[in-house]
């Protein structure tokens, strides 16, 4: 009778801790649903760091859930588009090391190098990023991208200098 009761008990648990995982669960992707539509109808960054925050909080509570992977890399888009450059970094990393098999891992290495140039305005790490992107994803089609975009890096030029050595290409046509 005792065992019998310590079984229930213990089954009753796990239910009961069942069911609250699955609720938080199911509110997090409400509200990140939610969210989601609020960012599409009116781009605002109060709503983009709840959304970053729902990604991190989402992937920290599911980690083997198919969706953490893709939540992480959204949330280091967001995080780049709000200038919180090694947060995005961060992100990234997160999502490399943990999820080595997403189909986010290309993008992620390639959005490393970009959050470098362009938020942290760190050319050397974003070269290096670069570098590392195209040898682990030489046949990628963001690989001659990265290629030309560590040129650039590596001579100096600015983005001005870029587009001139466009119009100085046509033009010499």
């Amino acid at each position: 009778m005792i065992v019998q009761k310590r079984i229930l008990v213990i089954l009753t648990v796990r239910v009961m801790l069942f069911a609250s995982c699955q609720s938080k669960k199911e509110k997090l992707s409400t509200q990140i649903a939610e969210a989601e539509k609020q960012i599409y109808e009116s781009f605002n960054t109060e709503t983009m760091q709840q959304l970053v925050t729902l990604y991190q909080d989402y992937a920290k509570s599911f980690p083997k859930d198919s969706l953490s992977a893709e939540y992480l890399y959204c949330a280091a888009e967001f995080n780049m588009r709000l200038k919180k450059g090694e947060a995005a970094l961060t992100n990234l990393d997160i999502l490399t090391f943990k999820y080595p098999d997403s189909g986010r891992i290309p993008d992620a290495y390639f959005l490393k190098g970009f959050v470098y140039e362009n938020v942290l305005y760190d050319i050397q790490n974003a070269i290096n990023a670069y570098y590392e992107f195209v040898s682990k994803f030489p046949s990628h089609k963001l690989a001659l991208d990265a290629s030309i975009t560590i040129s650039y890096l590596e001579k100096g030029m600015s983005p001005e200098d870029v587009v001139a050595s466009f119009d100085n290409s046509n033009i010499a046509e």
